[in-house]
């Protein structure tokens, strides 16, 4: 069993959540659901989990081997169930049968929901209308658990003893174990070379140019030296692995599926969108 403590700042880490109390898998990563909650239920389904109390607002998804659920972030923002999606994951994030990195649009979410002056273009607007449409009573305690949830998301996660790390956006190797600014950012939109004369980002391929560790003879990658690295945010048609990184985010919110890794097995299952809620723009 690999010492931690001599590559990672492991008090730090478990305060700041990115290396949790439990790190072992068998895992089920889950690419954006960005508010697709019959695509997410469907999903939890053919994965194997069922809810512990079947009825509307009841239980949890819960495996009946011990699987644990990592979401990669964007919940919410341009789907139509995002307070339903809310619900899922703090329900099995209570029942401890979950685990998530922060998104972009859900640190979006959590500066609004702490008060702060932020566009709400690409689907906050309708996530914000979805809570402000909750009764009353509701309203507010879902605010607050929804903050929690959020600002309790760490950027990035280490699980497996280091074999495995799952981002949002992407990470380099040399920041697995840090948390500073530059990680941060990296983690929550990849590598940004520069924006469009539209204001869209110009993303470079990270996992293309990830540089694998090198056997000693000096002819071929020591991959089993570099962990998994699994993460979403840039939408693609196929998934598939490059460099041990592998992006789960295949669009389900525009009409293509919402898709999952299961690890260890390294199994990917998808499901088809039942129809597109958002257009790309």
């Amino acid at each position: 069993m690999p010492d931690m403590s001599l590559r990672f700042d492991v008090a730090r880490l478990r305060t700041l959540g990115i290396l949790p109390q439990s790190d072992r898998p068998p895992f089920d990563i889950i690419g954006d659901v960005h508010g697709c909650v019959e695509e997410l239920r469907e999903l939890l389904e053919q994965l194997g989990y069922t809810l512990s109390q079947p009825g509307p607002g009841e239980g949890h998804y819960q495996h009946p081997d011990g699987r644990r659920v990592v979401f990669v972030g964007d919940l919410i923002d341009r789907g139509p169930g995002n307070m339903a999606v809310l619900e899922i994951a703090l329900a099995m994030r209570a029942a401890s049968v979950c685990l998530q990195v922060l998104g972009n649009h859900d640190a979006r979410f959590l500066r609004w929901l702490s008060g702060r002056n932020v566009r709400t273009t690409f689907g906050l607007a309708h996530t914000i209308a979805e809570l402000n449409a909750l009764p009353e009573h509701t309203r507010e305690a879902m605010r607050r658990r929804i903050w929690r949830l959020f600002e309790d998301t760490p950027g990035y996660l280490i699980l497996d003893e280091g074999r495995l790390v799952v981002t949002h956006g992407g990470i380099r190797d040399r920041m697995v174990g840090a948390w500073d600014g530059e990680t941060a950012s990296f983690c929550l939109y990849g590598d940004v070379e520069g924006y469009t004369h539209s204001g869209k980002p110009i993303r470079r391929d990270w996992g293309a140019h990830r540089h694998l560790p090198v056997a000693e003879d000096g002819a071929t990658p020591e991959a089993s030296a570099a962990p998994y690295i699994v993460y979403g945010h840039n939408v693609v048609q196929e998934l598939r692995w490059v460099n041990r990184t592998i992006d789960l985010d295949t669009g389900c919110v525009y009409g293509g599926r919402l898709s999952a890794l299961r690890y260890p097995e390294l199994e990917l299952v998808t499901v088809d969108a039942n129809r597109a809620y958002a257009h790309r723009g």
